[in-house]
């Protein structure tokens, strides 16, 4: 996509300035929290990766830009991730800071994706399975120290009431699945556990946030969106991952006791395939390993034992489903109307099905 000319005018003379290059491209990439834009110029064949914010104040536990781009400077070479180039300012009509970092090839595997065709074999999906549980625990084995002073240290209970207060703020009686958000979020209030150990949680970890690439065998090339981090039990980041990996067994959520009378087709179809296929629909199928053989490998890896598993996929779908509120809220307020209501509903049921088990 090609941004507005004075944003793209803006953002060239920000990173000549800074970095003193010759930028001869500005693409826009995405539009979230932040505009994402891909920067070209003429002493690298690889393109640079522009970040800026948007709206990251409505969002709890994300850090500011500056602290996420002192991160990355001090992520230690076994963790893939960007490496931060250049902080600074943009002028108007942005008018704000950006972090410039370098481009990690491959690509993500969205919400519901059934992975590229070449990956479509068990071998891959064992590769991809095995890639992040690894990925993971060498984050969970890091220091902690090189972070105290970036990252918020956050007890399981405190991020618990963090969450809580924002579905209350953002949610209405125009919010599908109010009621059942509110249940999980008091059922993980009665049962949380104590915390294990403190550790460096990158707060996003998902395979939508991690890039691989490969014709045959994935390879796992970058961790992306370092805007979450914080220093709390390593289950937090690890029931996020594994809230995603559905299995044969699991509860499940009849798409007709979801609310989809004023959605569209697309929405009803997604809706259905979420209550078969689970969000990622290659967790499910030949060679993926299974949640418990992704833990015993972080157990090994990490020497940590880990219990209240289920708890933490519960706290993981709620996150999950806090932030789509949150997206849902504001589509509201900006437009009058939103499609998250149907999907805010299906986590929530699934969710509350969950502290059933």
């Amino acid at each position: 996509m090609n941004p507005d000319a004075d944003e793209a005018a803006a953002i060239t003379a920000a990173i000549e300035r800074v970095c003193a290059v010759s930028v001869t491209a500005v693409s826009l990439l995405s539009v979230s929290l932040n505009r994402t834009y891909a920067i070209e110029t003429a002493s690298r064949d690889e393109p640079y990766i522009l970040r800026t914010p948007i709206d990251r104040e409505s969002f709890p536990g994300i850090c500011d830009l500056s602290t996420e781009y002192e991160l990355l400077g001090r992520l230690p070479a076994e963790i893939q991730a960007p490496k931060p180039v250049a902080y600074g300012t943009v002028g108007a009509p942005i008018d704000g800071p950006f972090v410039l970092m370098t481009y990690v090839p491959g690509k993500p595997i969205p919400l519901g994706d059934r992975l590229p065709e070449t990956f479509q074999n068990p071998s891959a999906r064992r590769a991809i399975g095995t890639a992040l549980i690894d990925q993971l625990a060498t984050l969970h084995t890091q220091p902690t120290e090189p972070f105290e002073a970036l990252c918020d240290r956050r007890s399981i209970a405190e991020g618990i009431t963090m969450l809580r207060s924002q579905c209350d703020r953002i949610t209405d009686e125009r919010t599908q699945g109010s009621e059942q958000l509110q249940d999980v979020g008091a059922w993980l209030s009665k049962h949380a556990p104590t915390e294990l150990e403190i550790v460096l949680n990158h707060g996003d970890f998902r395979p939508g946030n991690i890039h691989f690439q490969g014709t045959e065998t994935p390879e796992l090339t970058g961790v992306l969106d370092w805007e979450t981090p914080l220093l709390g039990d390593p289950r937090l980041d690890l029931g996020y991952l594994c809230f995603r990996w559905h299995e044969p067994g699991d509860p499940t959520v009849a798409p007709g006791m979801i609310d989809t009378q004023n959605a569209s087709d697309a929405v009803r179809e997604e809706i259905t395939s979420m209550t078969t296929d689970g969000l990622a629909p290659f967790t499910r199928q030949p060679g993926s390993p299974t949640r418990t053989a992704l833990i015993e490998r972080y157990e090994r890896q990490t020497g940590t034992t880990i219990e209240h598993e289920r708890f933490f996929r519960v706290l993981g779908g709620f996150s999950l489903a806090t932030v789509w509120a949150t997206l849902d809220r504001s589509a509201r307020k900006t437009s009058g109307e939103s499609d998250w209501g149907p999907y805010i509903e299906w986590l929530a049921r699934f969710c509350v099905k969950l502290t059933e088990e």
